[in-house]
């Protein structure tokens, strides 16, 4: 498994809109290239629009979709899995 990695980036509301998460992202993919991964995984809410749209920009493409992967009170949150080739 040590070809593959995962991570996650949470960024503060007030701060977004910045190139924050891009630089983080730049990082993350750099360090991946750098230690030999090939593939790096996420979750991420299916209705988080922005989020998606940022990983698409870096590459990521959706694998699929969990119905129920998170639950608030008795709300079930569907989130997406993505990938990203890095090698």
């Amino acid at each position: 498994m040590k070809h593959r990695g995962e991570f996650s980036v949470s960024v503060l509301r007030e701060y977004w809109n910045q190139g924050i998460a891009s630089l983080l992202l730049d990082e993350i993919i750099h360090f991946a290239k750098s230690n030999s991964f090939e593939i790096i995984d996420l979750q991420v809410r299916s209705d988080n629009v922005s989020a998606i749209h940022l990983y698409q920009k870096f590459g990521f493409i959706k694998m699929g979709t969990h119905p129920n992967f998170f639950k608030i009170l008795d709300n079930e949150i569907p989130f997406d899995y993505m990938c990203l080739k890095v090698r």
